[in-house]
Protein backbone atom coordinates (compact mmCIF):
# COMPACT_ATOMS: atom_id res chain seq x y z
CA UNK A 1 0.00 0.00 0.00
CA UNK A 2 1.15 3.97 -0.66
CA UNK A 3 1.95 5.68 1.73
CA UNK A 4 0.67 9.31 0.61
CA UNK A 5 1.30 12.30 2.35
CA UNK A 6 -1.45 14.19 3.52
CA UNK A 7 -0.28 17.45 2.27
CA UNK A 8 0.21 16.01 -0.88
CA UNK A 9 -4.01 15.54 -0.83
CA UNK A 10 -4.69 18.68 0.47
CA UNK A 11 -3.01 20.67 -2.01
CA UNK A 12 -5.37 20.89 -5.11
CA UNK A 13 -5.56 20.75 -8.82
CA UNK A 14 -8.01 23.51 -10.01
CA UNK A 15 -9.52 24.72 -13.39
CA UNK A 16 -11.03 27.99 -14.36
CA UNK A 17 -13.37 28.11 -17.03
CA UNK A 18 -16.16 30.90 -18.59
CA UNK A 19 -19.55 28.59 -18.80
CA UNK A 20 -17.50 25.54 -19.94
CA UNK A 21 -14.55 27.28 -21.92
CA UNK A 22 -11.77 26.02 -20.01
CA UNK A 23 -9.33 29.30 -19.53
CA UNK A 24 -6.12 28.08 -17.50
CA UNK A 25 -5.18 25.77 -14.16
CA UNK A 26 -4.00 26.84 -11.45
CA UNK A 27 -2.91 25.22 -7.58
CA UNK A 28 -5.65 25.69 -4.45
CA UNK A 29 -5.95 24.24 -1.17
CA UNK A 30 -8.76 24.00 1.70
CA UNK A 31 -8.70 25.96 5.14
CA UNK A 32 -11.41 24.84 7.51
CA UNK A 33 -13.13 27.48 9.33
CA UNK A 34 -16.24 27.26 11.42
CA UNK A 35 -17.12 23.56 10.23
CA UNK A 36 -16.95 25.03 6.33
CA UNK A 37 -14.43 24.31 3.62
CA UNK A 38 -12.83 27.12 1.87
CA UNK A 39 -11.09 27.10 -1.47
CA UNK A 40 -7.81 29.33 -1.05
CA UNK A 41 -6.01 30.50 -4.20
CA UNK A 42 -4.26 33.74 -5.74
CA UNK A 43 -6.85 36.05 -6.46
CA UNK A 44 -6.01 36.85 -9.93
CA UNK A 45 -6.47 33.86 -10.73
CA UNK A 46 -10.34 33.88 -9.70
CA UNK A 47 -10.53 37.63 -11.14
CA UNK A 48 -8.73 36.96 -13.99
CA UNK A 49 -6.90 40.53 -13.78
CA UNK A 50 -3.50 41.33 -12.36
CA UNK A 51 -4.07 42.61 -8.92
CA UNK A 52 -1.47 45.74 -9.07
CA UNK A 53 -2.68 47.08 -12.64
CA UNK A 54 -6.13 45.18 -12.89
CA UNK A 55 -5.57 44.50 -16.38
CA UNK A 56 -6.98 41.23 -17.55
CA UNK A 57 -3.77 38.58 -17.77
CA UNK A 58 -5.20 36.65 -20.87
CA UNK A 59 -4.89 38.49 -24.25
CA UNK A 60 -8.89 37.24 -24.75
CA UNK A 61 -9.49 39.42 -22.09
CA UNK A 62 -11.77 36.31 -20.75
CA UNK A 63 -12.76 36.57 -17.28
CA UNK A 64 -13.75 33.17 -15.08
CA UNK A 65 -17.39 32.13 -13.33
CA UNK A 66 -16.23 29.07 -12.21
CA UNK A 67 -13.89 26.69 -10.74
CA UNK A 68 -13.78 22.89 -11.08
CA UNK A 69 -11.25 21.42 -8.75
CA UNK A 70 -11.65 17.54 -7.06
CA UNK A 71 -13.53 16.62 -3.91
CA UNK A 72 -13.32 13.06 -2.11
CA UNK A 73 -16.85 11.19 -0.75
CA UNK A 74 -16.34 10.86 2.67
CA UNK A 75 -12.56 11.59 2.62
CA UNK A 76 -11.91 8.69 0.30
CA UNK A 77 -8.88 9.27 -2.04
CA UNK A 78 -9.83 6.45 -4.39
CA UNK A 79 -13.27 7.79 -4.41
CA UNK A 80 -12.46 11.55 -6.03
CA UNK A 81 -15.36 13.41 -8.38
CA UNK A 82 -14.95 16.67 -10.44
CA UNK A 83 -16.97 19.72 -8.25
CA UNK A 84 -17.81 22.87 -9.92
CA UNK A 85 -18.02 26.17 -7.88
CA UNK A 86 -19.28 29.36 -9.42
CA UNK A 87 -17.14 32.43 -8.57
CA UNK A 88 -20.09 34.75 -9.54
CA UNK A 89 -23.71 35.44 -8.45
CA UNK A 90 -26.77 36.27 -10.68
CA UNK A 91 -25.90 39.77 -10.53
CA UNK A 92 -22.11 38.76 -11.53
CA UNK A 93 -20.62 39.98 -8.55
CA UNK A 94 -18.19 37.53 -7.28
CA UNK A 95 -18.29 35.22 -4.74
CA UNK A 96 -15.00 34.68 -3.33
CA UNK A 97 -13.57 36.50 -0.09
CA UNK A 98 -10.41 38.83 -0.82
CA UNK A 99 -8.31 39.85 2.59
CA UNK A 100 -9.50 42.46 4.85
CA UNK A 101 -6.56 44.96 4.91
CA UNK A 102 -6.36 48.05 3.06
CA UNK A 103 -3.78 49.91 1.80
CA UNK A 104 -1.87 47.37 -0.56
CA UNK A 105 -3.03 44.95 -2.83
CA UNK A 106 -2.61 41.21 -1.56
CA UNK A 107 -3.18 38.05 -3.98
CA UNK A 108 -5.07 35.86 -1.66
CA UNK A 109 -8.70 34.89 -2.35
CA UNK A 110 -10.61 32.25 -0.44
CA UNK A 111 -13.87 30.54 -1.85
CA UNK A 112 -16.35 29.37 0.28
CA UNK A 113 -17.14 25.37 -0.97
CA UNK A 114 -21.08 23.67 -1.06
CA UNK A 115 -18.75 20.11 -0.70
CA UNK A 116 -19.52 18.62 2.60
CA UNK A 117 -16.31 19.10 4.70
CA UNK A 118 -15.21 15.68 5.31
CA UNK A 119 -15.10 15.48 1.25
CA UNK A 120 -12.58 18.39 1.50
CA UNK A 121 -9.10 17.80 3.27
CA UNK A 122 -8.39 20.56 4.58
CA UNK A 123 -4.88 21.96 4.93
CA UNK A 124 -5.49 22.84 8.89
CA UNK A 125 -6.21 19.31 10.00
CA UNK A 126 -2.99 18.08 9.61
CA UNK A 127 -0.48 18.40 12.67
CA UNK A 128 2.12 21.22 12.44
CA UNK A 129 4.19 22.94 14.59
CA UNK A 130 4.21 26.94 15.95
CA UNK A 131 7.58 27.36 14.05
CA UNK A 132 8.52 29.78 11.60
CA UNK A 133 11.95 28.96 9.06
CA UNK A 134 14.25 31.17 8.76
CA UNK A 135 16.21 32.98 5.57
CA UNK A 136 18.02 30.25 4.02
CA UNK A 137 16.03 27.46 5.30
CA UNK A 138 14.39 24.40 2.58
CA UNK A 139 10.49 24.98 1.92
CA UNK A 140 8.62 23.28 -0.22
CA UNK A 141 5.95 24.34 -2.99
CA UNK A 142 3.34 21.96 -3.71
CA UNK A 143 1.62 22.38 -6.79
CA UNK A 144 1.05 21.64 -10.26
CA UNK A 145 3.38 22.83 -12.65
CA UNK A 146 2.20 23.38 -16.49
CA UNK A 147 -0.84 21.02 -15.15
CA UNK A 148 1.30 18.26 -14.24
CA UNK A 149 0.18 16.00 -11.45
CA UNK A 150 0.83 12.56 -10.47
CA UNK A 151 -2.68 11.44 -10.06
CA UNK A 152 -4.56 13.45 -7.43
CA UNK A 153 -1.45 14.22 -5.96
CA UNK A 154 0.87 17.56 -5.69
CA UNK A 155 4.31 17.83 -7.46
CA UNK A 156 6.86 18.99 -4.43
CA UNK A 157 9.11 21.52 -5.94
CA UNK A 158 12.08 22.66 -3.30
CA UNK A 159 12.93 26.29 -2.68
CA UNK A 160 14.69 28.56 -0.02
CA UNK A 161 13.49 31.39 2.01
CA UNK A 162 15.70 34.16 0.32
CA UNK A 163 13.90 37.05 2.21
CA UNK A 164 13.62 37.80 5.68
CA UNK A 165 9.98 36.94 6.54
CA UNK A 166 8.59 39.88 8.32
CA UNK A 167 10.23 42.28 6.41
CA UNK A 168 8.37 43.79 3.66
CA UNK A 169 9.34 43.47 0.07
CA UNK A 170 8.38 46.34 -1.99
CA UNK A 171 5.72 47.45 0.80
CA UNK A 172 4.30 44.25 0.30
CA UNK A 173 3.96 41.77 3.19
CA UNK A 174 5.15 38.77 1.59
CA UNK A 175 8.55 37.24 1.38
CA UNK A 176 10.61 35.82 -1.17
CA UNK A 177 11.76 32.29 -2.17
CA UNK A 178 14.36 31.06 -4.26
CA UNK A 179 13.08 28.41 -6.95
CA UNK A 180 12.09 27.51 -10.57
CA UNK A 181 8.26 27.56 -11.10
CA UNK A 182 6.28 27.58 -13.59
CA UNK A 183 2.56 28.72 -14.87
CA UNK A 184 -0.16 26.52 -12.87
CA UNK A 185 1.94 26.85 -9.56
CA UNK A 186 -0.08 29.91 -8.25
CA UNK A 187 -2.08 29.54 -5.15
CA UNK A 188 0.11 26.38 -4.18
CA UNK A 189 0.54 26.17 -0.29
CA UNK A 190 4.36 26.62 0.96
CA UNK A 191 5.29 24.24 3.47
CA UNK A 192 8.17 24.22 5.96
CA UNK A 193 9.31 20.72 6.77
CA UNK A 194 12.37 19.40 8.66
CA UNK A 195 13.65 16.77 10.91
CA UNK A 196 15.00 19.57 12.99
CA UNK A 197 14.14 22.56 14.83
CA UNK A 198 15.72 25.34 16.62
CA UNK A 199 14.05 27.04 19.92
CA UNK A 200 15.57 29.03 22.31
CA UNK A 201 18.73 27.90 20.94
CA UNK A 202 18.40 24.05 21.12
CA UNK A 203 18.38 21.76 18.94
CA UNK A 204 15.27 19.72 18.70
CA UNK A 205 15.93 16.27 16.72
CA UNK A 206 12.65 14.20 15.54
CA UNK A 207 12.02 10.98 13.59
CA UNK A 208 8.58 12.99 12.36
CA UNK A 209 9.21 15.85 10.61
CA UNK A 210 8.75 19.28 12.12
CA UNK A 211 6.20 20.93 9.78
CA UNK A 212 3.91 24.58 8.89
CA UNK A 213 2.11 25.85 6.45
CA UNK A 214 3.80 29.17 5.65
CA UNK A 215 2.39 30.53 3.05
CA UNK A 216 0.84 31.02 -0.25
CA UNK A 217 2.94 30.72 -3.55
CA UNK A 218 1.87 34.38 -5.97
CA UNK A 219 4.31 34.30 -9.12
CA UNK A 220 7.64 34.72 -10.00
CA UNK A 221 9.06 37.79 -9.87
CA UNK A 222 8.79 39.30 -13.49
CA UNK A 223 12.27 40.38 -14.95
CA UNK A 224 14.11 43.45 -14.02
CA UNK A 225 15.46 45.65 -16.79
CA UNK A 226 15.49 41.96 -18.59
CA UNK A 227 17.26 40.13 -16.08
CA UNK A 228 15.33 36.90 -14.67
CA UNK A 229 15.31 36.99 -10.72
CA UNK A 230 14.39 33.13 -10.25
CA UNK A 231 12.62 34.48 -7.14
CA UNK A 232 9.08 34.07 -6.24
CA UNK A 233 6.46 36.00 -4.24
CA UNK A 234 5.17 33.85 -0.82
CA UNK A 235 2.28 35.60 1.16
CA UNK A 236 2.82 34.54 4.75
CA UNK A 237 -0.08 32.40 5.92
CA UNK A 238 -1.44 34.40 8.54
CA UNK A 239 -2.45 36.34 5.58
CA UNK A 240 -4.36 33.01 4.57
CA UNK A 241 -6.16 33.21 7.80
CA UNK A 242 -7.22 36.58 7.18
CA UNK A 243 -8.65 36.28 4.15
CA UNK A 244 -10.82 33.63 5.62
CA UNK A 245 -11.82 35.34 8.75
CA UNK A 246 -12.56 38.67 7.49
CA UNK A 247 -10.58 39.99 10.21
CA UNK A 248 -6.80 40.91 10.77
CA UNK A 249 -5.32 38.64 12.85
CA UNK A 250 -1.43 39.56 12.85
CA UNK A 251 1.73 37.16 12.73
CA UNK A 252 1.51 35.29 15.50
CA UNK A 253 -1.88 33.11 15.37
CA UNK A 254 -2.32 29.93 15.19
CA UNK A 255 -5.50 28.39 13.68
CA UNK A 256 -6.89 26.21 16.79
CA UNK A 257 -8.33 23.95 14.14
CA UNK A 258 -4.52 22.84 13.78
CA UNK A 259 -3.76 19.79 15.64
CA UNK A 260 -0.39 20.73 17.32
CA UNK A 261 2.08 18.00 18.09
CA UNK A 262 1.51 15.54 20.98
CA UNK A 263 3.28 15.12 24.36
CA UNK A 264 5.87 16.62 26.82
CA UNK A 265 8.38 19.11 25.07
CA UNK A 266 12.70 18.17 25.35
CA UNK A 267 13.88 19.64 28.92
CA UNK A 268 14.93 23.47 28.27
CA UNK A 269 12.25 24.26 25.83
CA UNK A 270 9.01 25.75 27.81
CA UNK A 271 6.44 24.27 24.74
CA UNK A 272 6.42 22.53 20.89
Amino acid sequence: MINIDPFSVSSRYIELYFNEQFLSSATGFVIEHEGKPYLVTNLHCLSGRNIFTNKHLSKTLAEPNNVRFLAFEAGEMNCPKCHVEPLLDEEGRSLWLENPRQGCPIDIAALECSIPLSDSFPINRIPQEKIQPRVSEGVFILGFPAGLKADITAIWKRGTVASEIGIPINDLPAFLVDTTTTTGMSGSPVLFRSGQMQVGGVVIQSTEPFQKLIGIYSGRVPAINGVETSLGYVWPAYLVYETVQQKELGESFWDPVIPNRQGEPPPGVESW
